[in-house]
C-alpha cells in the first residue's frame, strides 16, 4: 500500500503518510503507517539532514564534501537557490552573528534554507533584499555551518556574515 506523495514547501513540512518530514521545503512519499521510503533519502523521521535530503530530493547531504564554495564573512555569493555553501566562521572571535542578506539578483523571494553545525542545526529563509535571517548570534561556537538552499533552481544572491 503506498501512501499519498508529501508536500513540498517552506522549512519542515512533512511528508505523506509515514514519510515524516526532511529539511526544509523536500517532499516524501512512504507506505501508509510503515515509514516507507522518502523521496531522497530514508523512510521515517526526517531531520535537516535526513528525510527528503537535500537539494529537491536528490538525497546528498550538505557538507564539507557536497558544498560547492566556502564562504569568508562579507564575502557575496551568487548561485541557485538549491545550493549547499559552507560559512567559514573566524574562530579568533569570541561572539558572532551568523548571518545571510539577501541582495538584488535573487529571482524570487522567499529562499527557504536549513544549516547545520556542531551547534546544532536549523532553517531560515531568505525574506527580501537586505534583511538579514540570522543563523546564530552570541558566542562563538568554533566551527564552520553547512547552509543548503532549498528555494529550486533560480537564482540566489547573499553576502555571508558573521
Amino acid at each position: 500500500m503506498t501512501g499519498a506523495a508529501g508536500t513540498t514547501g517552506a522549512a519542515g513540512t512533512s511528508g505523506g503518510n509515514g514519510g515524516g518530514g526532511g529539511a526544509a521545503g523536500m517532499s516524501s512519499a512512504g507506505s501508509a503507517g510503515k515509514g516507507g521510503a522518502s523521496s531522497g533519502g530514508s523512510g521515517g523521521k526526517g531531520g535537516a539532514t535526513g528525510g527528503g535530503g537535500a537539494g529537491g530530493g536528490s538525497g546528498t547531504t550538505c557538507d564539507a564534501a557536497h558544498s560547492i564554495a566556502t564562504l569568508a564573512t562579507g564575502q557575496v555569493y551568487t548561485g541557485k537557490a538549491n545550493d549547499c555553501v559552507r560559512l567559514s566562521v573566524n574562530t579568533s572571535w569570541s561572539t558572532v552573528s551568523i548571518q545571510f542578506q539577501g541582495m538584488p539578483g535573487t529571482a524570487a523571494y522567499p529562499v527557504p534554507f536549513s544549516f547545520s553545525s556542531c551547534a546544532g542545526s536549523g532553517t531560515g529563509s531568505l525574506a527580501a533584499d537586505y534583511q538579514a535571517s540570522i543563523m546564530k548570534s552570541g558566542t562563538n561556537p568554533g566551527c564552520d555551518y553547512f547552509v543548503q538552499f532549498t528555494g529550486g533552481s533560480t537564482a540566489v544572491k547573499v553576502t555571508y556574515y558573521d
